[in-house]
């Protein structure tokens, strides 16, 4: 399976992880998932990369740097895809809260929507969506890794990544199962932590 991982679980394993990655086991398999292309970080997520943490990202990573990601700028944004951000992915209590007149909450629901088409949490979900176009670069099925949680308690007016991975039928997992599953013992980590 392939796996898009987001902004969040890359700096959350900068953050966190690489720290005490000593012997770069960390590095070394990220690195040939990377290059195998069984880990994929498209354009957006690149791009978000270079402004997180003052760029440490992509320092940390410098697997990244290779330029293999791959672009989303191309993909075509549906009138079906249109209704599941409208339908799904909007949080109705916030886009209610916008205005109370219709028209003026519509207009700043269009200007949030451009917004967030743009983002590379819904790069990432257009991309996953629209996999099957591009058959002869992935003909495994696709899941995303993300840390991101699943709760909406910052007032946003689209859902979280997870929940809207599920609701389209995408696969999604946080960056601690996506190594275990992978055969990466994350032992080292907690038992540093505890000393």
């Amino acid at each position: 399976m392939v796996a898009l991982i987001d902004t969040c679980s890359l700096r959350r394993l900068v953050e966190y992880y690489l720290p005490f990655d000593k012997d770069h086991t960390l590095v070394d398999f990220l690195t040939h998932q990377y290059q195998k292309k069984e880990l994929v970080v498209i354009d957006a997520v690149y791009e978000e990369c270079k402004y997180q943490k003052k760029g440490e990202i992509l320092k940390d990573l410098p697997f990244l740097a290779s330029k293999t990601s791959i672009s989303t700028l191309d993909i075509p944004i549906d009138k079906e895809i249109n209704d599941i951000i409208d339908h799904r992915f909007r949080v109705q209590p916030a886009y209610r809260k916008l205005s109370e007149d219709e028209s003026s909450r519509n207009q700043k629901y269009a200007v949030l929507k451009e917004k967030f088409m743009d983002t590379a949490d819904f790069r990432l979900i257009l991309f996953a969506n629209q996999k099957n176009s591009i058959p002869d670069l992935f003909n495994e099925n696709i899941k995303v890794v993300t840390d991101e949680t699943r709760n909406a308690n910052d007032g946003k007016i689209f859902k979280k990544l997870p929940v809207c991975c599920e609701l389209v039928n995408i696969t999604s997992e946080n960056i601690v199962g996506y190594l275990k599953e992978n055969g990466v013992d994350i032992n080292w980590i907690i038992s540093e932590n505890k000393q």
